[in-house]
C-alpha cells in the first residue's frame, strides 16, 4: 500500500493541469486532512534533497560541484534566481501551506493524531527554511487573498514557534485518535503515534542545539528530552519509502544519475582513506584522482547512490551525535565519548557495515578523546565525526553545525569571492529568492535590514549563529 501511495503522490508532485493552467493540481479544493499527509510528506523529502541539500553539500564540503549551477556553487556563485522554485513551490505555496491545511482541518474535525503529524511536518519544514534563509514569513503567510504580501517573522520567533508546534504535536499524539484513521496515508510510520512522538522529541533536541549560542538553557532542556523516549534505533527513524526507478526514487540519486554534476569532495574522501575509515567504500568510487559518488549505469554498491537509498527526517545517527554533544556540554566527558563511539557505530549499522576488527580499530584510534584536554577540542572531535556520518543524508544539518560551532575546520574556496559573497567566506546563508524582490519587496527589505550586515548576501550572518 505504501508503494502505491508513493507513486500516486509523486505523480501529483510533477503533474500539471493542461485544461486550467491557473490552478495548481497539488492544492486540491476540498479534501480530507488525512489525504494531504502523503503529499506533504513527499514534498518535505523532495525539498531537502534537491537544490537545498546539493548546495549545502557543496558548502560544507561533502561534495564538489563539477558543472553548470553546481560548479558555480563551488565558487559560491549562487544567485537568488536559483531559489525561486525552492522557496515558492517547495516551501511557502507547497509543504508549509499543506501543513497549515492539515492542522486547521484536523483541529476543526477532532482529529488530533492527524493534527499532530501536521505539526511535526510544519515544525520540520520551518526548521529547514529558517536555517537556509533566517527570517521567513509564517504568522500571516497562509491567509490567501487576504494577505498577498506576508511579513517576515524573526528567526528567534520561528525557533520559538518550532518548539511550540512540537510541544502541541506531542499532546495531540497522546490523545485518543478522534474520528479518522491515518493508516497507509502516513508513508513514514503507518500512523504509529509512539514513533511520531519520538520523532518530535528528537527534533526538539535538534532545534534546541541550533540555538546553543543564544539559549543558555539549551543543554539542560535537551538533557530532559533525552530522559524520555527519543529515536533509539534504526527502526525508529522516520524514513521515506523511495522506489526503484527514476520516477519515484531518491531525489539526490535521480539528479546525480541524470545530471552528473556532483562528485565526492576530494578532501573528505582522502581524509577517510588516510584514516582507513570503513565507510569509504559505502560513500565513494575511486577513479584516478577523483571520487565519484554514483555509478552512471544506475544501481551501485554505494549506499547512498541507489534509487531506493533511504532518507529520513532525522536519523538515529544524528540523534546519537546530538546526545554526545549534550553530554559533553553537561560536563559528562566520559559519557560523551562513549556516546560518540555509539553514534559512529549507529552510522556503520545504518550503512550495513558489519562489526569487525577494522571498525573497532577505527574507533580506538579516531573516535576517542585521548589526548584532548579541553571541552572545545572534544566538541571539535564530535562535530568532525558527525560531519562524516551525515554525508549525503544530512548536509543541511552539517552546514548548520559548521555555522554554529565553527567545526569541522573547513578552508573556504580561494576563488569564492564574488558579488554574492564579497568576503569569500563559506556561505552563512542562502540569499532570498528573486521572486520575493518582485512580489514582496517591502517586507523583504525590512527582513534583510535587521539581519547580519543588512545586505542579505551569502556572507550575511544569521541571528542564530552570530
Amino acid at each position: 500500500m505504501k508503494k502505491i501511495s508513493l507513486i500516486l503522490v509523486l505523480c501529483l508532485l510533477i503533474s500539471c493541469d493542461l485544461e486550467d493552467t491557473n490552478k495548481d493540481p497539488r492544492r486540491l479544493l476540498d479534501v480530507e486532512a488525512v489525504e494531504i499527509i502523503p503529499v506533504a510528506q513527499a514534498q518535505t523529502m523532495f525539498n531537502i534533497n534537491t537544490v537545498s541539500n546539493r548546495a549545502a553539500a557543496i558548502f560544507v564540503q561533502h561534495m564538489n560541484g563539477i558543472s553548470l549551477q553546481e560548479d558555480d556553487q563551488e565558487r559560491y556563485n549562487f544567485p537568488p534566481s536559483d531559489l525561486n522554485n525552492a522557496w515558492s513551490d517547495g516551501y511557502f505555496a507547497g509543504v508549509l501551506k499543506d501543513c497549515d491545511l492539515i492542522i486547521s482541518k484536523a483541529d476543526k474535525n477532532n482529529q488530533p493524531h492527524i493534527a499532530g503529524i501536521g505539526r511535526v511536518l510544519m515544525a520540520y519544514s520551518l526548521g529547514v527554511a529558517t536555517t537556509l534563509w533566517g527570517d521567513i514569513p509564517y504568522s500571516d503567510a497562509f491567509m490567501g487573498e487576504e494577505i498577498l504580501q506576508p511579513s517576515y517573522d524573526t528567526q528567534e520567533s520561528i525557533y520559538n514557534t518550532i518548539q511550540e508546534l512540537l510541544n502541541t504535536a506531542i499532546v495531540n499524539l497522546t490523545q485518543p485518535s478522534g474520528v479518522a484513521s491515518i493508516g497507509n496515508n502516513d508513508l513514514f510510520f503507518g500512523g504509529d503515534t509512539n514513533l511520531w512522538i519520538k520523532t518530535a522529541r528528537s527534533l526538539k533536541v535538534r532545534y534546541l542545539m541550533h540555538l546553543i549560542k543564544r539559549d543558555p538553557l539549551a543543554t539542560n532542556k535537551a538533557t530532559e528530552l533525552f530522559n524520555k523516549p527519543v529515536i533509539s534505533s534504526l527502526e525508529d527513524q522516520p524514513t521515506f519509502p523511495y522506489g526503484l526507478s527514476i520516477t519515484d526514487g531518491n531525489p539526490l540519486t535521480t539528479f546525480n544519475i541524470s545530471q552528473g554534476r556532483l562528485t565526492g569532495n576530494l578532501s573528505l574522501a582522502e581524509n577517510m582513506l588516510m584514516k582507513s575509515d570503513p565507510r569509504f567504500n559505502s560513500y565513494f568510487i575511486v577513479d584516478g584522482s577523483s571520487y565519484p559518488i554514483f555509478d552512471a549505469g544506475g544501481a551501485t554498491s554505494l549506499f547512498w547512490s541507489n534509487f531506493d537509498s533511504p532518507l529520513s527526517l532525522i536519523s538515529y545517527t544524528e540523534v546519537k551525535f546530538l546526545e554526545a554533544e549534550v553530554k559533553l556540554r553537561s560536563g559528562d566527558s566520559f559519557g560523551a565519548e562513549t556516546t560518540l563511539q555509539n553514534a559512529v557505530r549507529a552510522n556503520m549499522e545504518q550503512l550495513g557495515i558489519e562489526a569487525t576488527a577494522d571498525i573497532q580499530n577505527y574507533l580506538d584510534i579516531n573516535v576517542t578523546f585521548t589526548g584532548l584536554s579541553t571541552e572545545e577540542e572534544r566538541l571539535e572531535k564530535i562535530i568532525e565525526e558527525k560531519h562524516i556520518a551525515l554525508f549525503w543524508q544530512g548536509s543541511i544539518e552539517s552546514w548548520t553545525d559548521y555555522r554554529r560551532t565553527g567545526y569541522p575546520n573547513l578552508t573556504p574556496n580561494p576563488n569564492g569571492s564574488n558579488e554574492f559573497d564579497p568576503s569569500g567566506v563559506i556561505p552563512r546563508r542562502f540569499m532570498y529568492p528573486l521572486i520575493e524582490a518582485t512580489t514582496n519587496s517591502k517586507n523583504l527589505q525590512e527582513a534583510i535590514a535587521r539581519q547580519g550586515n543588512g545586505k542579505g548576501l551569502l556572507d550575511s550572518e544569521m541571528w542564530a549563529f552570530e
